[in-house]
């Protein structure tokens, strides 16, 4: 271990939590650490590559506090997706959804409104969705099973606390997806970058 090394930073690297750092390493003392020494850290890792996947298991690596990896290869092969759910905060809501139509908003066709969200972006399949920014901000990126990733970019006077409106296009698709109770949502880091482009 370098000069100026700190669990924290190490953690950050590996994207994994702090406290399971330490934790799982047993370390009494963050701030005693010995040169050379090899941390033991695990991450989750989906069951398959689909969008859809969510974390199933855990799959175990080590690093040593000069900064260099160990012998386990599963600390390269895991993917930023798997990474970014083992980071997230997961939450149930409640799923509903609406369309940029008047049945839903309010607006006609002919309002300069029409298709904005609270935000001010253009609503688009496969990325908004409403939310109660006092329970999830604006601009938060979410991963929902069975839907995908989607970003919090809009709201409505009906949608309080822990229900989330998915806009779509087309009002009847709105109409079929119906109400979901208590489904698993994650709330991913920042730092991962979704992919927005294809999804439902």
């Amino acid at each position: 271990m370098k000069k100026g090394d700190t669990l924290w930073n190490l953690a950050h690297q590996l994207h994994v939590a702090l406290k399971d750092l330490i934790s799982q390493n047993h370390i009494v003392n963050p701030r005693l650490l010995q040169i050379g020494k090899v941390l033991k850290f695990s991450v989750w890792n989906g069951s398959n590559s689909s969008s859809n996947s969510v974390p199933t298991e855990r799959s175990q690596g080590k690093v040593s506090l000069s900064g260099s990896a160990g012998s386990s290869s599963s600390s390269t092969s895991r993917s930023t997706k798997s990474i970014a759910l083992s980071d997230s905060r997961v939450i149930y809501c409640t799923l509903t959804a609406y369309t940029a139509g008047p049945l839903s908003t309010g607006k006609s066709p002919s309002s300069p409104a029409y298709g904005v969200t609270s935000t001010g972006q253009t609503a688009q399949q496969g990325v908004t969705v409403a939310v109660d920014p006092n329970v999830i901000p604006y601009g938060t990126k979410l991963y929902i099973p069975g839907v995908g990733y989607r970003v919090a970019e809009d709201t409505g006077g009906a949608i309080k606390g822990d229900h989330i409106d998915i806009f779509y296009n087309s009002r009847s698709t709105a109409v079929k997806f119906g109400v979901q109770h208590h489904k698993k949502v994650y709330i991913l880091p920042n730092w991962f970058h979704i992919p927005l482009s294809g999804q439902n």
